[in-house]
């Protein structure tokens, strides 16, 4: 269960290597679009065991995604917006199916680069991250991950 509630959080992701971060002009929502894996992500302070985040997809498909968690069958959908008039770009991702229905989250993100992107959400509701890092008794979840070539289905 705390993993499906996980995937929402996959709408973008966090924790790679630093990189420079991504100077083209694309529009935000744009550069979301695809299909993303997580690389690595952490929650209360430890890390995600990389056999459960292997099995989280997450596919953006204009200003809707979809996160699914191999092998359940509650997937979690819904709409979101971003803003990148602030640093870091905050997004408001609300939740119309699956075990966080009718659920906002809001999150902090970059691009670290056309394929890599890192998010931290407030998993509370209650607004936005203030660091990239979570601890024990935080209700922040980050995550870094790559877009992969795979189609939105």
């Amino acid at each position: 269960m705390r993993l499906s509630i996980l995937t929402t959080m996959l709408s973008l992701l966090c924790l790679q290597p630093a990189v420079a971060a991504d100077k083209t002009n694309k529009d935000p929502v744009q550069r979301h679009q695809g299909v993303w894996k997580p690389i690595a992500a952490s929650l209360n302070g430890g890390r995600l065991p990389k056999e459960a985040s292997d099995k989280i997809t997450l596919r953006i498909d204009g200003n809707k995604y979809e996160a699914t968690v191999e092998g359940e069958d509650h997937d979690d959908r819904g709409t979101f917006t971003v803003d990148t008039s602030v640093k870091p770009h905050k997004k408001v991702i609300k939740s119309e199916s699956g075990l966080n229905k009718g659920k906002t989250i809001y999150a902090i993100f970059e691009h670290k680069n056309e394929n890599g992107m890192r998010v931290a959400y407030d998993l509370s509701g209650k607004g936005y991250p203030t660091t990239w890092c979570t601890k024990m008794g935080s209700p922040y979840y980050a995550v870094g991950c790559r877009r992969r070539k795979e189609a939105f289905k």
